[in-house]
Protein backbone atom coordinates (compact mmCIF):
# COMPACT_ATOMS: atom_id res chain seq x y z
CA UNK A 1 0.00 0.00 0.00
CA UNK A 2 1.56 3.33 -1.04
CA UNK A 3 2.36 5.94 1.57
CA UNK A 4 0.65 9.27 1.08
CA UNK A 5 2.59 12.35 2.13
CA UNK A 6 -0.26 14.73 1.37
CA UNK A 7 -1.28 16.81 4.37
CA UNK A 8 -4.82 16.41 5.65
CA UNK A 9 -7.11 19.45 5.60
CA UNK A 10 -6.64 19.79 9.36
CA UNK A 11 -2.85 19.69 9.01
CA UNK A 12 -2.97 22.28 6.23
CA UNK A 13 -5.09 24.53 8.45
CA UNK A 14 -2.67 24.13 11.37
CA UNK A 15 0.31 24.86 9.13
CA UNK A 16 -1.42 28.00 7.85
CA UNK A 17 -2.27 29.16 11.37
CA UNK A 18 1.31 28.64 12.55
CA UNK A 19 2.75 30.41 9.51
CA UNK A 20 0.43 33.38 9.93
CA UNK A 21 1.30 33.58 13.62
CA UNK A 22 5.02 33.50 12.81
CA UNK A 23 4.60 36.20 10.18
CA UNK A 24 2.43 38.57 12.21
CA UNK A 25 3.38 37.94 15.83
CA UNK A 26 6.96 36.62 15.80
CA UNK A 27 8.88 38.24 12.94
CA UNK A 28 7.98 41.87 13.80
CA UNK A 29 9.49 41.50 17.30
CA UNK A 30 12.23 38.94 16.61
CA UNK A 31 15.04 41.49 16.33
CA UNK A 32 14.06 43.11 19.64
CA UNK A 33 14.15 39.88 21.62
CA UNK A 34 17.32 38.72 19.90
CA UNK A 35 19.09 41.95 20.84
CA UNK A 36 17.81 42.23 24.41
CA UNK A 37 17.80 38.49 25.22
CA UNK A 38 14.51 39.02 27.06
CA UNK A 39 12.07 36.14 27.39
CA UNK A 40 9.19 36.81 24.96
CA UNK A 41 6.35 36.50 27.45
CA UNK A 42 3.78 38.43 25.34
CA UNK A 43 4.38 36.20 22.31
CA UNK A 44 4.17 33.03 24.41
CA UNK A 45 0.84 34.17 25.86
CA UNK A 46 -0.55 34.82 22.38
CA UNK A 47 0.66 31.41 21.19
CA UNK A 48 -1.09 29.82 24.18
CA UNK A 49 -4.32 31.61 23.34
CA UNK A 50 -4.40 30.38 19.72
CA UNK A 51 -3.28 26.83 20.53
CA UNK A 52 0.30 26.75 19.22
CA UNK A 53 2.14 25.71 22.39
CA UNK A 54 3.01 22.08 23.27
CA UNK A 55 -0.44 21.80 24.85
CA UNK A 56 -1.74 21.33 21.30
CA UNK A 57 -0.11 17.90 21.04
CA UNK A 58 -0.69 16.72 24.60
CA UNK A 59 -3.23 13.87 24.97
CA UNK A 60 -6.88 14.79 24.96
CA UNK A 61 -7.34 12.61 28.04
CA UNK A 62 -5.54 15.28 30.07
CA UNK A 63 -7.10 18.28 28.35
CA UNK A 64 -4.63 18.67 25.50
CA UNK A 65 -5.32 19.15 21.82
CA UNK A 66 -4.32 15.62 20.82
CA UNK A 67 -2.62 16.70 17.58
CA UNK A 68 -0.68 14.04 15.71
CA UNK A 69 3.10 14.08 15.29
CA UNK A 70 2.98 15.54 11.77
CA UNK A 71 0.85 18.48 12.90
CA UNK A 72 3.23 19.06 15.79
CA UNK A 73 6.19 19.09 13.38
CA UNK A 74 4.43 21.57 11.12
CA UNK A 75 3.96 23.95 14.04
CA UNK A 76 7.63 23.62 15.00
CA UNK A 77 8.77 24.28 11.44
CA UNK A 78 6.67 27.42 10.98
CA UNK A 79 7.49 28.91 14.38
CA UNK A 80 11.22 28.42 13.73
CA UNK A 81 10.74 30.04 10.32
CA UNK A 82 9.60 33.07 12.29
CA UNK A 83 12.46 33.09 14.83
CA UNK A 84 14.34 30.17 16.33
CA UNK A 85 14.78 31.83 19.72
CA UNK A 86 11.12 32.70 20.15
CA UNK A 87 10.12 29.28 18.80
CA UNK A 88 12.19 27.52 21.48
CA UNK A 89 10.62 29.76 24.12
CA UNK A 90 7.20 28.59 22.96
CA UNK A 91 8.00 24.90 22.50
CA UNK A 92 10.56 24.30 25.27
CA UNK A 93 7.91 23.30 27.79
CA UNK A 94 7.30 20.21 25.67
CA UNK A 95 10.48 18.58 27.04
CA UNK A 96 9.15 18.60 30.61
CA UNK A 97 5.78 17.34 29.42
CA UNK A 98 7.40 14.57 27.37
CA UNK A 99 9.31 13.39 30.45
CA UNK A 100 6.14 13.27 32.54
CA UNK A 101 4.25 11.40 29.81
CA UNK A 102 7.11 8.91 29.36
CA UNK A 103 7.79 8.26 33.03
CA UNK A 104 4.87 9.38 35.15
CA UNK A 105 2.10 7.26 36.60
CA UNK A 106 -1.51 8.04 35.83
CA UNK A 107 -2.04 10.27 38.87
CA UNK A 108 1.05 12.32 37.99
CA UNK A 109 -0.04 12.74 34.38
CA UNK A 110 -3.49 13.84 35.49
CA UNK A 111 -1.95 16.38 37.86
CA UNK A 112 0.88 17.95 35.90
CA UNK A 113 -0.12 17.41 32.27
CA UNK A 114 -3.58 18.53 33.33
CA UNK A 115 -2.00 21.65 34.84
CA UNK A 116 -0.24 22.46 31.56
CA UNK A 117 -3.49 22.03 29.64
CA UNK A 118 -6.04 23.69 31.91
CA UNK A 119 -4.22 26.91 32.79
CA UNK A 120 -5.53 30.13 31.26
CA UNK A 121 -1.98 31.47 31.13
CA UNK A 122 0.90 29.33 29.88
CA UNK A 123 2.56 27.09 32.47
CA UNK A 124 6.28 27.00 31.65
CA UNK A 125 8.23 23.77 32.01
CA UNK A 126 11.94 22.95 32.04
CA UNK A 127 13.83 19.67 31.82
CA UNK A 128 17.19 19.20 33.56
CA UNK A 129 19.34 16.37 32.23
CA UNK A 130 22.61 17.91 30.93
CA UNK A 131 25.32 18.74 33.47
CA UNK A 132 28.65 20.63 33.29
CA UNK A 133 30.50 17.33 32.89
CA UNK A 134 27.88 15.24 31.09
CA UNK A 135 26.43 16.30 27.76
CA UNK A 136 26.38 13.53 25.19
CA UNK A 137 26.82 10.88 27.90
CA UNK A 138 23.54 11.66 29.63
CA UNK A 139 23.64 8.44 31.64
CA UNK A 140 26.76 9.63 33.53
CA UNK A 141 24.95 12.36 35.48
CA UNK A 142 26.33 13.09 38.94
CA UNK A 143 23.33 14.91 40.44
CA UNK A 144 22.15 12.80 43.36
CA UNK A 145 18.78 12.18 44.99
CA UNK A 146 19.20 10.82 48.50
CA UNK A 147 16.26 9.00 50.05
CA UNK A 148 15.07 10.63 53.30
CA UNK A 149 11.94 10.43 55.39
CA UNK A 150 9.00 11.48 53.18
CA UNK A 151 10.95 12.05 49.99
CA UNK A 152 14.35 12.82 48.47
CA UNK A 153 17.04 15.48 48.82
CA UNK A 154 18.58 16.46 45.48
CA UNK A 155 22.02 18.00 45.05
CA UNK A 156 23.77 18.90 41.82
CA UNK A 157 24.01 21.35 38.93
CA UNK A 158 22.30 21.24 35.55
CA UNK A 159 23.74 23.06 32.54
CA UNK A 160 22.28 24.73 29.41
CA UNK A 161 18.70 24.28 30.61
CA UNK A 162 15.95 25.84 28.48
CA UNK A 163 13.69 27.87 30.81
CA UNK A 164 16.02 26.92 33.65
CA UNK A 165 15.24 28.74 36.87
CA UNK A 166 12.22 30.61 35.51
CA UNK A 167 9.94 27.63 34.87
CA UNK A 168 6.84 26.85 36.89
CA UNK A 169 7.84 23.21 36.91
CA UNK A 170 11.24 21.52 36.47
CA UNK A 171 11.74 17.85 35.70
CA UNK A 172 15.13 17.00 37.18
CA UNK A 173 17.04 13.79 36.50
CA UNK A 174 19.18 12.52 39.38
CA UNK A 175 20.82 9.30 40.47
CA UNK A 176 19.28 7.66 43.54
CA UNK A 177 22.12 5.12 43.82
CA UNK A 178 25.39 5.96 42.03
CA UNK A 179 26.78 2.54 42.92
CA UNK A 180 24.52 0.91 40.30
CA UNK A 181 25.21 3.49 37.59
CA UNK A 182 22.48 4.43 35.12
CA UNK A 183 20.08 1.98 36.78
CA UNK A 184 19.77 4.45 39.64
CA UNK A 185 18.58 7.36 37.49
CA UNK A 186 15.10 8.71 38.15
CA UNK A 187 13.07 11.77 37.24
CA UNK A 188 11.68 14.20 39.82
CA UNK A 189 9.24 17.08 39.50
CA UNK A 190 10.41 20.19 41.34
CA UNK A 191 7.64 22.74 41.55
CA UNK A 192 7.97 26.50 41.64
CA UNK A 193 8.73 27.94 45.05
CA UNK A 194 11.04 25.15 46.17
CA UNK A 195 13.88 27.02 47.89
CA UNK A 196 16.34 24.24 47.10
CA UNK A 197 16.26 25.09 43.38
CA UNK A 198 17.84 28.27 42.09
CA UNK A 199 19.06 29.71 38.81
CA UNK A 200 22.79 29.91 38.24
CA UNK A 201 24.49 31.65 35.33
CA UNK A 202 22.27 32.72 32.46
CA UNK A 203 24.06 31.94 29.22
CA UNK A 204 24.80 34.71 26.71
CA UNK A 205 24.49 32.93 23.39
CA UNK A 206 25.52 33.72 19.83
CA UNK A 207 22.10 32.70 18.53
CA UNK A 208 18.62 31.61 19.67
CA UNK A 209 18.97 34.51 22.12
CA UNK A 210 15.27 34.99 22.86
CA UNK A 211 15.26 31.57 24.51
CA UNK A 212 16.23 31.60 28.19
CA UNK A 213 19.13 29.20 28.82
CA UNK A 214 20.67 28.90 32.27
CA UNK A 215 22.24 26.72 34.91
CA UNK A 216 19.93 25.16 37.49
CA UNK A 217 21.47 24.65 40.92
CA UNK A 218 19.97 22.14 43.32
CA UNK A 219 21.17 22.49 46.89
CA UNK A 220 19.55 20.26 49.51
CA UNK A 221 16.40 20.43 47.39
CA UNK A 222 13.71 18.35 49.09
CA UNK A 223 10.97 16.81 46.97
CA UNK A 224 8.21 14.58 48.34
CA UNK A 225 8.07 10.91 47.40
CA UNK A 226 5.02 11.47 45.20
CA UNK A 227 7.10 13.75 42.97
CA UNK A 228 9.31 10.88 41.82
CA UNK A 229 8.02 10.11 38.33
CA UNK A 230 6.50 6.65 38.22
CA UNK A 231 6.68 6.29 41.99
CA UNK A 232 9.04 4.08 43.96
CA UNK A 233 10.75 0.97 42.52
CA UNK A 234 8.42 -1.97 42.93
CA UNK A 235 5.26 0.12 42.64
CA UNK A 236 2.74 -1.36 40.18
CA UNK A 237 3.27 1.53 37.76
CA UNK A 238 6.91 2.36 38.56
CA UNK A 239 8.58 4.62 36.00
CA UNK A 240 11.20 3.43 33.50
CA UNK A 241 14.04 5.46 35.05
CA UNK A 242 16.96 6.06 32.68
CA UNK A 243 15.02 4.53 29.80
CA UNK A 244 12.39 7.23 30.32
CA UNK A 245 15.02 9.91 29.74
CA UNK A 246 15.89 8.29 26.41
CA UNK A 247 12.21 7.97 25.48
CA UNK A 248 11.75 11.67 26.21
CA UNK A 249 14.68 12.59 23.97
CA UNK A 250 13.46 10.27 21.22
CA UNK A 251 10.03 11.91 21.26
CA UNK A 252 11.44 15.44 21.11
CA UNK A 253 14.10 15.04 18.41
CA UNK A 254 11.81 15.13 15.34
CA UNK A 255 10.71 18.63 16.36
CA UNK A 256 14.38 19.71 16.40
CA UNK A 257 14.70 18.49 12.81
CA UNK A 258 11.48 20.22 11.80
CA UNK A 259 12.63 23.45 13.41
CA UNK A 260 15.90 23.21 11.48
CA UNK A 261 13.95 23.02 8.23
CA UNK A 262 12.09 26.19 9.24
CA UNK A 263 15.39 27.96 9.89
CA UNK A 264 16.77 26.73 6.56
CA UNK A 265 13.71 28.06 4.73
CA UNK A 266 14.04 31.41 6.45
CA UNK A 267 17.64 31.68 5.25
CA UNK A 268 17.29 30.11 1.81
CA UNK A 269 14.70 32.23 0.05
CA UNK A 270 16.09 35.65 1.04
CA UNK A 271 19.53 34.40 -0.06
CA UNK A 272 18.07 33.30 -3.38
CA UNK A 273 16.47 36.68 -4.07
CA UNK A 274 19.36 38.75 -2.67
CA UNK A 275 21.96 36.92 -4.73
CA UNK A 276 20.03 37.00 -7.97
CA UNK A 277 19.01 40.65 -7.67
CA UNK A 278 22.47 42.00 -7.01
CA UNK A 279 22.32 42.27 -3.25
CA UNK A 280 24.53 44.94 -1.75
CA UNK A 281 26.94 45.16 -4.69
CA UNK A 282 24.37 46.13 -7.32
CA UNK A 283 25.67 43.35 -9.54
CA UNK A 284 23.98 39.99 -9.80
CA UNK A 285 26.09 37.07 -8.61
CA UNK A 286 23.81 34.59 -10.38
CA UNK A 287 26.60 33.71 -12.81
CA UNK A 288 29.48 33.80 -10.34
CA UNK A 289 31.14 30.77 -8.78
CA UNK A 290 28.52 28.38 -10.13
CA UNK A 291 26.00 30.14 -7.85
CA UNK A 292 22.76 28.72 -9.35
CA UNK A 293 23.90 25.11 -9.00
CA UNK A 294 25.10 25.77 -5.46
CA UNK A 295 21.72 27.19 -4.48
CA UNK A 296 20.00 24.34 -6.30
CA UNK A 297 22.04 21.90 -4.20
CA UNK A 298 20.93 23.63 -1.02
CA UNK A 299 17.29 23.50 -2.09
CA UNK A 300 17.63 19.85 -3.02
CA UNK A 301 19.19 19.03 0.32
CA UNK A 302 16.34 20.79 2.12
CA UNK A 303 13.78 18.73 0.23
CA UNK A 304 15.76 15.55 0.87
CA UNK A 305 15.87 16.26 4.59
CA UNK A 306 12.16 16.97 4.75
CA UNK A 307 11.27 13.60 3.26
CA UNK A 308 14.08 11.38 4.60
CA UNK A 309 11.92 9.98 7.36
CA UNK A 310 9.26 9.13 4.83
CA UNK A 311 11.70 7.28 2.62
CA UNK A 312 12.89 5.14 5.48
CA UNK A 313 9.31 4.04 5.94
CA UNK A 314 8.73 3.42 2.24
CA UNK A 315 9.02 -0.36 2.27
CA UNK A 316 7.35 -1.09 -1.05
CA UNK A 317 8.20 -0.02 -4.59
CA UNK A 318 4.96 1.87 -4.91
CA UNK A 319 5.59 3.73 -1.67
CA UNK A 320 9.10 4.62 -2.80
CA UNK A 321 7.78 5.83 -6.13
CA UNK A 322 5.23 7.98 -4.31
CA UNK A 323 8.00 9.40 -2.14
CA UNK A 324 10.21 10.19 -5.14
CA UNK A 325 7.31 11.96 -6.80
CA UNK A 326 6.80 14.12 -3.75
CA UNK A 327 10.49 15.08 -3.62
CA UNK A 328 10.41 15.87 -7.35
CA UNK A 329 7.42 18.13 -6.75
CA UNK A 330 9.23 19.98 -3.96
CA UNK A 331 12.32 20.45 -6.12
CA UNK A 332 10.12 21.77 -8.92
CA UNK A 333 8.86 24.40 -6.51
CA UNK A 334 12.47 25.45 -5.88
CA UNK A 335 13.13 25.58 -9.65
CA UNK A 336 10.06 27.78 -10.10
CA UNK A 337 11.46 30.17 -7.50
CA UNK A 338 14.69 30.44 -9.50
CA UNK A 339 12.72 31.12 -12.66
CA UNK A 340 10.69 33.86 -10.98
CA UNK A 341 13.91 35.56 -9.87
CA UNK A 342 15.36 35.36 -13.40
CA UNK A 343 12.18 36.81 -14.92
CA UNK A 344 12.47 39.84 -12.66
CA UNK A 345 16.14 40.60 -13.20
Amino acid sequence: MPLDFTLTPEQEEIKGLAHEFAEKEIRPVAAHYDETEEFPWPVLKKAHEVGLTPVASMPEAYGGGGLDMIANMLIAEELHWGCAGIAVSITGTGLAAAAILAMGNEAQKQKWIGEFCSAKSPVVGAMGLTEPGTGSDAMAITTTAKKVDGGYVINGTKQFITNGGIADLHVIFANTDPSIGAAGIAGFVVEKGNKGLSMGRKERKLGVRASHTAQVILQDCFVPTENRLGGEPGDPDAGPGALGALQMLEYSRPAVAAGSIGIARAAFYPSLILGASGGFTGTSIANWFNWPSRMWAVGGQMSQTIFDAGRRRAVSESATANYDGTVASYRQTTLTAFQEVEDNL
